[in-house]
């Protein structure tokens, strides 16, 4: 929807959603398709956007999922590292033991090989 005007998201928001309430998976992919075909001229890259997740948002149809599982809510997305508290220092020297140690078997093993 992002890639659409704001005149044209209803029209569009519509037919998504009469595509996503159809409980034959075909007749809502095909649906899918058509309104695809539709946004090509106007909006390529929303229509590259549609088709892109097709496959996945006609599956919950296809397996006959029913009831309050659809209607859940979605999940929430686990938060990046950059927002993750600080790695307490005891554990940053720990990390970089466990790393040395490792690179000095691994140097020990290929100077056998030679």
């Amino acid at each position: 929807m992002d890639h659409l005007a704001d005149a044209e998201r209803p029209w569009v928001r519509r037919k998504l959603r009469a595509a996503w309430a159809n409980p034959n998976a075909g007749e809502a992919e095909a649906a899918l398709r058509a309104l695809a075909g539709q946004l090509e001229r106007v909006h390529p890259d929303a229509a590259a956007s549609l088709r892109e997740g097709l496959a996945e948002t006609v599956t919950v149809t296809r397996l006959g999922v029913t009831g309050s599982l659809l209607n859940a809510r979605r999940v929430e997305p686990v938060p990046s590292r950059e927002r993750l508290p600080p790695t307490p220092p005891a554990r940053r020297r720990a990390r970089a033991h466990h790393q040395h140690a490792r690179r000095r078997i691994t140097r020990s093993y290929h100077s056998l090989n030679v």
